[in-house]
């Protein structure tokens, strides 16, 4: 019932995700960083797109007991991917070290964090795969 509850409520976060992140993209564009930047938002398209077959592969499935630890770990890896390319985003936009853009990012970074409770706090294991990647490279980051 849970993993049910998760997969059909994951693809509006997605998008809202996604639709974060390109705005994102565009308030914090910087020239030095184009190749960066468009390389990290084709990433995260990527990741997105593949997140979204997933729950329509899992959607059009038939559920058994027996695939309920496969679908699991499956979305486990989503998130964990998810947050991994959320948590680059201090690496690849802030290269001037401006406060208005950090200070902007940090809290694109912790609206994510925040945001993400609801869906994935579902399974622990889902929150901090998805948490402890987004966080940890903004704390590393801003403690430099």
């Amino acid at each position: 019932m849970r993993l049910e509850a998760l997969y059909n409520n994951s693809i509006i976060p997605v998008f809202v995700t996604l639709t974060g992140c390109t705005a994102l993209f565009y308030v914090l564009w910087n020239k030095e960083i184009a190749v960066a930047a468009i390389s990290w938002l084709t990433i995260l398209f990527i990741v997105t797109a593949i997140r979204c077959f997933i729950v329509t592969q899992y959607r059009t499935s038939k559920k058994s007991p027996e695939d309920y630890v496969y679908w699991l770990n499956i979305y486990i890896i989503g998130a964990i991917c998810s947050g991994t390319v959320l948590g680059s985003t201090a690496y690849v936009f802030i290269v001037d070290y401006n406060i208005m853009n950090t200070g902007l990012l940090t809290m694109f970074i912790l609206v994510m964090a925040s945001g993400s409770i609801g869906i994935y706090s579902v399974f622990r294991r889902i929150y901090y795969g998805f948490n402890l990647p987004t966080i940890i490279p903004l704390i590393v980051f801003l403690l430099n």
